[in-house]
């Protein structure tokens, strides 16, 4: 399995709090997303992408996972969306001389 870099872990955790997820269910999300970012790098998918969403849950269905089990790793990677990797870091602010 590929390994999910540790900044996107602590950030996904947070999102999980702020997003009102029980933290008993964190376990289930935390498990859909690395199963979605092992799926993505094994496929050579964009993790950031919408697209890849739809072919993971399809090869979910693939795999007979149940409706709800869908559901709740479509909400899971939704929350990892929310992330939003794809923007830039800010340029960092220089003093002027």
């Amino acid at each position: 399995m590929h390994k999910i870099p540790s900044q996107i872990i602590v950030l996904y955790a947070q999102l999980l709090r702020d997003s009102g997820i029980p933290s008993d269910q964190h376990r289930y999300y935390r498990k859909w997303l690395s199963y979605y970012w092992d799926f993505c790098h094994k496929y050579t998918c964009e993790t950031a992408s919408p697209n890849s969403l739809t072919t993971f849950i399809k090869k979910l269905q693939s795999k007979k996972q149940s409706q709800e089990q869908q559901e709740q790793a479509k909400k899971a990677i939704d929350i990892f969306y929310a992330m939003d990797l794809a923007k830039p870091e800010p340029l960092p602010v220089l003093p002027i001389i």
